[in-house]
């Protein structure tokens, strides 16, 4: 029942730079990860020195061990956050999708998460030489008043707390640890941007070029009614089959065959019958019995003068939970949980529990570790369960027992085979698995008909597993996320190849009508602009077309104008009133003509509206002060990276 002490081998967690470890818990990995690489980047030093050490920071070490440590902290979380367990190369994949997204077209997980802790290395650098510290106490005090904290009284909730550290896997040591370290980053960051704020006339030009407005009234060019764009001849074929010839690449292809361990081939490995339930209940009946159950919550004293006092102010009208917060702190465990008495392991603390009546504090015990305060909060009746009651139950355990048994022995038979050389359609048939030969599939996964070769929720992995190396090399098996494993086999690669003009002639000729089509469109468009600008009306020039006329919404530079395509919206901001111009649609298959008839300047701002774009332009200039302050540390402390040591610990050394 004493509290043991916490593990302090946990590494420090992905947190956010400026706001420290207090808001990190609930910070999603990737958001902060934006946030911080696009405004910090990320170090490119290399040296050629073969050693353990990814990164030297000033006098600081990244060792590899560091480095995956930190990695596998953020995989963990980040599977937590995704309900399901992730592997890395689903968060490789999920982040360059992300990343893409938002305009970054290079990003590298792993070398991004280099590049933070080296940002964090710096800073905790800087605040050693500026001696800076943060003490046990400040740090217990901040998680009281941390509202992330605290139930619904607004007060400190150890229940909270323990499972917020659960949900990152955080130990309490590695998070206090983490907080005194990022307690000295915020230190720096914000003594850099205290004061840091945007002028009245910086508000005042954001906000009239974010809300000005603008409206336009146009029609839309249809394509249909252009003279019909004749068939290219064999010269203008062959010119745009050389201008597009990066198109026409016939993809390197592989042909494989595939061996899925199943969880129904596992299952039909380890049938358990009746009889063997019926055994292993009777091996040990009184063990399916649910005992008493008590939760108790204790506060660990180290003397037991000091104990009695605790206990005195209790009698006198103080809260168990006070009393427990102010004598153990943030760090000490409140709730022991449900408790069997055989889940006691000192006798006389479960003499002690097992005789209390609920809500009734105990009289101080000696234990291993210190001196308690008990308090039981609930009682859990026994219950004697009978063999009908808990058959289902045994059953589930020997199933459990039974399969992970069978997924074992399988997956040795299937390597043992392997090992003496047997292709996997041998194997398949010996072990009457189902193996699946693809024919033909490409590194995205598609196969000669261009739909997806394989249909797997873990497609990606089997693929990059063919891709992986040439045809000899043997492959490990994967490890998929519902626990079963795949192998696979490459029988034989076409080497990627460019495809003639005559496998391709029919797409080229698809390609040259729609530019020329294109073409066509633009000088229709610019004839009628040019026509409105000559002192034609819109109107007129519609008609001359059989076009309709269509008027927008009032719009700004961030959309809203409904039907009008963006690049007419971006376009409109650069014409004056009454003059017209051109853009093409969203699908690239027309071209709208228009006029710009109103423009709006923008109204005064709300002052909730003003204080908004404060806040933002503030953040903005906080996160460039920033950028250049961690960036002028990388010159003032020095950064190096060993490329062939990194290489190693991200598994990238390996040749493709």
């Amino acid at each position: 029942m004493a509290e043991t002490p916490p593990n302090r081998n946990k590494g420090p967690m992905l947190d956010n730079l400026r706001k420290g470890a207090a808001k990190v818990m609930g910070t999603l990995l990737f958001l902060v990860l934006i946030l911080s690489f696009a405004l910090w980047g990320i170090p490119n030093y290399t040296r050629d020195v073969t050693s353990n050490t990814i990164a030297t920071v000033g006098g600081a070490q990244l060792t590899a061990d560091d480095y995956r440590r930190f990695t596998d902290e953020q995989l963990q979380q980040l599977s937590l956050q995704a309900g399901r367990r992730l592997t890395r190369e689903n968060a490789r994949l999920a982040y360059r999708i992300q990343q893409f997204q938002q305009g970054n077209f290079n990003a590298d997980l792993d070398r991004d998460l280099l590049g933070f802790q080296i940002n964090q290395m710096l800073l905790e650098e800087k605040a050693k030489a500026m001696g800076l510290a943060m003490s046990d106490e400040a740090i217990v005090e901040a998680i009281r008043s941390d509202p992330q904290y605290q139930g619904p009284d607004k007060k400190f909730s150890r229940e909270i707390f323990d499972e917020k550290l659960r949900q990152t896997g955080l130990t309490e040591a590695g998070y206090f640890r983490e907080r005194r370290s990022s307690g000295m980053r915020e230190q720096i960051l914000r003594s850099l941007v205290s004061g840091l704020a945007p002028s009245k006339a910086m508000i005042d030009i954001l906000h009239q070029y974010q809300e000005e407005k603008r409206t336009i009234s146009w029609f839309t060019l249809d394509a249909t009614k252009l003279p019909k764009i004749a068939d290219p001849d064999e010269a203008k074929l062959k010119e745009q089959f050389e201008a597009s010839k990066r198109q026409f690449v016939a993809p390197e292809t592989r042909k494989i065959m595939l061996l899925k361990l199943t969880r129904e081939a596992i299952r039909a490995n380890a049938k358990v019958t009746d009889a063997e339930v019926k055994a292993a209940w009777e091996k040990d009946p009184e063990s399916w019995h649910i005992p008493e159950r008590r939760r108790v919550q204790q506060i660990v004293c180290k003397t037991m003068e000091e104990c009695e006092g605790v206990a005195k102010e209790i009698a006198g009208g103080k809260s168990f939970l006070m009393a427990a917060l102010e004598t153990n702190g943030a760090r000490g465990r409140l709730d022991q949980g449900l408790l069997s008495r055989a889940g006691i392991p000192d006798p006389k603390v479960a003499a002690a529990v097992f005789s209390l009546p609920v809500d009734k504090l105990s009289e101080p015990i000696e234990a291993r570790g210190g001196v308690l305060l008990l308090r039981v909060t609930e009682i859990e009746p026994a219950k004697q369960r009978t063999f009908d009651e808990v058959a289902k139950e045994v059953r589930e355990g020997l199933e459990q027992v039974k399969e992970r048994e069978a997924a074992t022995r399988l997956h040795e038979q299937i390597e043992d085979l392997r090992g003496a050389g047997k292709s996997l359609k041998e194997i398949g048939e010996s072990l009457k698995f189902e193996v699946k030969e693809i024919p033909s599939i490409d590194k995205t996964g598609r196969g000669a008909d261009g739909k997806p070769a394989i249909a797997d929720q873990e497609a990606s992995r089997m693929v990059a597993s063919a891709f992986d190396g040439p045809k000899e090399v043997p492959r490990d098996p994967i490890e998929l996320s519902d626990g079963t494993e795949a192998w696979i086999e490459v029988l034989a690669i076409t080497p990627q190849r460019d495809k003639t003009l005559e496998e391709v002639k029919d797409e080229v000729k698809r390609i040259w009508i729609e530019a020329e089509t294109r073409k066509a469109l633009a000088r229709a468009a610019d004839d009628l602009v040019a026509k409105i600008k000559a002192g034609t009306s819109l109107e007129d020039a519609a008609k001359s077309i059989s076009a309709t006329v269509e008027k927008s919404e009032p719009f700004t530079r961030s959309g809203g104008g409904g039907k009008v395509p963006p690049t007419a919206i971006r376009q409109a901001f650069t014409l004056a009133k009454g003059a017209a111009g051109t853009a093409e649609t969203a699908d690239g298959k027309s071209r709208v003509v228009f006029v710009v008839t109103e423009i709006s300047p923008a109204p005064a701002p709300t002052a909730e509206e003003a204080e908004k774009r404060k806040q933002g332009l503030a953040f903005q200039l906080q996160n460039d002060a920033q950028a250049l302050y961690v960036q002028a540390l990388r010159q003032q402390i020095g950064v190096t990276i060993d490329e062939a040591a990194y290489k190693r610990a991200t598994g990238t050394d390996q040749p493709k």
